[in-house]
């Protein structure tokens, strides 16, 4: 029973990352909290005065006039924007610092990644070893997970997905800074309450957790995945075995067709990546990979994994 919630599981989330997408969206929710304080705390210090004014059904309106001018709009949006990049990308730069919050859960995922292909793909080294193929007459040999994560490729690619991510952080962060302060300097124009303008302010925030968690899904199942397919590239390379990768798709109700439909597939490292690249599907992508085998036939060689992917590939087949 336990092997099968497992197996489950899994299929439901082919990368297994679901702890670290949750802690990396956590991360980032707490860091947007500070920010939000902040800024309400630079709305409440905007001195201000209130006075009725009749309304055009003889109804009284509460009119705030706050002591605002364009260099204090200016300085409020500096000190937004200051604050937000301190918070979430912990620089004023365009660069990703040192010690970087996010970059911790993308190790992560980059490492996983990579000794979970380490792993498998060593497991079809044994299984061609078993079935006699030979690589310039010798059998191939195993590859160490230490060979896979100390090699220039895949430190590349670790720099790579912590770059991404960092772009993806810091896009939220100057999003959210403009649309904020656009939110306090339209309502002060307005004539608005602090109280109000403040409610605004939190609904702008709101939108801004939900895009750190389409960030933490999205940064976090790429970078897992980047690293099996670098890694099942460095392995091909050392052990002289030809291999692609299969796409594993989760299935879920919320799948995208044309994401389902490549479950169970074959395609080479290249075609891989540039399918994720492609648009969005990166975005909110559950999908994985796993290694395959080619024989000099260009055949996938068959093992157990392929026989029930093209089961569940036949079943699960999009309408």
């Amino acid at each position: 029973l336990a092997n099968r919630q497992r197996s489950k599981r899994e299929r439901l989330d082919p990368t297994k990352r679901g702890a670290t997408r949750r802690q990396a969206d956590r991360a980032t929710k707490r860091r947007l909290k500070v920010v939000e304080r902040g800024v309400k705390a630079m709305l409440a210090d905007i001195p201000r005065s209130r006075r009725r004014q009749k309304a055009i059904t003889n109804a009284e309106l509460v009119i705030y006039d706050y002591d605002y001018t364009q260099s204090d709009a200016r300085q409020l949006e500096r000190s937004i924007i200051f604050l937000t990049n301190r918070e979430l990308a912990e620089t004023q730069g365009d660069e990703a610092p040192a010690g970087w919050y996010f970059a911790e859960y993308i190790e992560d995922a980059n490492r996983a990644g990579a000794l979970e292909e380490n792993r498998d793909y060593n497991a079809l080294i044994a299984a061609a070893v078993l079935a006699g193929i030979k690589v310039d007459g010798m059998p191939p040999k195993r590859v160490m997970g230490e060979e896979v994560l100390m090699s220039p490729q895949y430190r590349t690619t670790v720099e790579a997905s912590t770059a991404e991510s960092f772009a993806s952080i810091k896009g939220l962060a100057d999003d959210t800074s403009k649309k904020v302060y656009r939110v306090i300097n339209t309502g002060i124009q307005s004539g608005k309450s602090p109280k109000d303008i403040a409610k605004e302010i939190t609904e702008r925030y709101g939108v801004a957790a939900s895009s750190s968690e389409r960030i933490a899904r999205s940064e976090v199942n790429y970078a897992y995945n980047n690293a099996r397919i670098k890694a099942s590239e460095i392995m091909s390379q050392q052990s002289g075995l030809r291999s692609g990768v299969l796409h594993i798709s989760a299935l879920l109700p919320t799948t995208r067709p044309h994401h389902a439909a490549r479950h169970g597939k074959a395609f080479t490292p290249e075609q891989q990546r540039a399918w994720w690249n492609e648009g969005v599907n990166r975005i909110n992508c559950y999908c994985s990979v796993r290694p395959i085998l080619i024989d000099e036939s260009d055949s996938i060689i068959e093992t157990e994994l392929v026989d029930t992917l093209k089961a569940e590939r036949k079943f699960f087949a999009p309408k």
